[in-house]
């Protein structure tokens, strides 16, 4: 059976021209004293669009259970969310929301670039360390100092077109349940529609745990437990890029490219142009939202 692993999904971490100039500004200079009863107003992203009723319904009632809680903080909501396309120019500009989500495959690298505050004393003394799983935590920390908390653990699945599965004369109400299932419907696909059956998401630092769950899926390791060996090269691995270069070697239902990302994945696969791909169940939430599909 197709058993897709969890793996760790998004983070939230305090971004914005305000905390980057913070953390370029410190050293020599005597921070500030900081009134915690002082008028503050903060944005926060990664507000459900209107077309998520009850999602964007959730989000400002949390939003309104801690103005209560807290009433000289303002937070004023935003749809912003990351897209790591615009992120830099937007830290920039100032325009980015004082917190927000950015996926853990791209934390360490606002983390160098000097884009996310320091958030080691604040963790700390809410006492927040000793509560999380450490292992959600490793991605949002850097030289011993942590940037960011863990919000989400998320979870991979087969997303699939069930119009393009009819067209292929397949049942959409019984999707592949195999990898080898997955390879029969993707060549189907393209034999009866000329659209790739299957995409595979491989740039922006997002195509390592998407194999990683597909060699996991198939019973095999990537490491051993303690984390000092690698384990690459075992049986699930190999079938797992084997896989990959038949459906686009030998079968041709991958398309004439493999250099995709989610972004363009979700474009194809909204348009009706591709007919399944691998992604964190998030992903949901962008078909139905972003690119408005009828999930």
């Amino acid at each position: 059976m197709m058993n897709l692993r969890t793996r760790v999904g998004l983070g939230a971490i305090v971004v914005g021209a305000l905390a980057v100039s913070a953390t370029g500004c410190a050293g020599a200079q005597q921070q500030p004293t900081i009134d915690p009863s002082a008028s503050v107003t903060i944005t926060v992203g990664d507000l459900p669009s209107t077309k998520a009723e009850a999602a964007r319904k959730n989000f400002l009632d949390a939003v309104d259970q801690f103005e209560k809680a807290n009433p000289n903080i303002t937070i004023e909501p935003s749809e912003t969310r990351w897209d790591n396309g615009s992120f830099s120019a937007l830290v920039a500009g100032g325009t980015m929301p004082t917190v927000m989500g950015v996926p853990f495959t791209n934390t360490q690298q606002v983390i160098a670039n000097g884009q996310v505050a320091d958030l080691t004393d604040v963790v700390n003394q809410l006492g927040m360390l000793d509560r999380l799983n450490p292992d959600t935590l490793k991605p949002a920390q850097a030289e011993g100092k942590t940037y960011g908390i863990p919000t989400t653990v998320d979870t991979v699945a087969l997303m699939y077109n069930r119009d393009l599965f009819k067209k292929a004369g397949l049942d959409p109400d019984k999707p592949p349940a195999t990898w080898d299932e997955v390879r029969t419907a993707a060549k189907a696909i393209t034999k009866a529609t000329g659209n790739p059956g299957y995409l595979q998401i491989t740039q922006e630092g997002q195509a390592g745990w998407i194999y990683t769950a597909s060699v996991y899926s198939r019973g095999g390791t990537i490491e051993n437990e303690a984390g000092d060996q690698v384990t690459i090269d075992n049986p699930a691995s190999i079938a797992a890029l084997q896989g990959l270069r038949d459906m686009f070697s030998t079968d041709k239902s991958m398309g004439s490219s493999v250099i995709m990302d989610l972004k363009t994945i979700m474009q194809e696969f909204a348009a009706g142009r591709a007919g399944m791909f691998v992604a964190p169940v998030a992903s949901y939430e962008w078909l139905n939202n972003v690119y408005d599909m009828d999930l």
